[in-house]
């Protein structure tokens, strides 16, 4: 009897250690595809519908919309975008809204985040800071954090419409 205990408490705690990670979304507006790590079928998830846990390892496209992803100790998560990736240590917090026109606003708030372009620039990003991405051009944004949907090319984004941002 005590080695079954044992051997449940073993398993239970591995299942712990390797299922799901402290990776959070929320605010999604858009749609975002999750792959699990182990490679299988992507989950896609419009705007609404309820989030799943997320597994260590995961990889997560934001397709279209705003979204906010948060992750704590020990969990890392890579975001993909519009040709761009995010790295996102344990411990932070980021929100990501992407226009109609391309553009993609990058608003750290909580640690820190590594943004790649498609042609391999990285700029880092610490709490408090923004970026806008057009294509391979990183334009800082921090005057903007104030206001975080009022941001170069992304002013015009007020309306959303069938999880996406649309102009008027």
């Amino acid at each position: 009897m005590k080695k079954i205990l044992f051997l449940l408490g073993v398993a239970l705690f591995a299942f712990q250690l390797t299922s799901f990670a402290a990776i959070t979304i929320t605010g999604n507006t858009g749609i975002i595809k999750i792959t699990p790590p182990n490679g299988g079928a992507p989950i896609t998830i419009k705007a609404g519908q309820p989030i799943p846990a997320i597994a260590d390892g995961s990889a997560i496209d934001i397709e279209s919309g705003a979204v906010t992803v948060a992750t704590t100790a020990p969990s890392t998560v890579d975001l993909s975008t519009r040709g761009s990736t995010i790295a996102l240590p344990s411990g932070s917090t980021v929100q990501v809204a992407l226009n109609t026109n391309g553009a993609v606003r990058v608003a750290d708030s909580k640690g820190t985040a590594s943004v790649k372009t498609s042609d391999g620039k990285i700029t880092s990003l610490k709490s408090g800071q923004t970026i806008v991405i057009a294509g391979n051009t990183v334009t800082n944004a921090e005057a903007f954090t104030a206001a975080p949907l009022n941001v170069g090319p992304l002013n015009d984004a007020v309306q959303i419409n069938d999880g996406k941002i649309v102009s008027p």
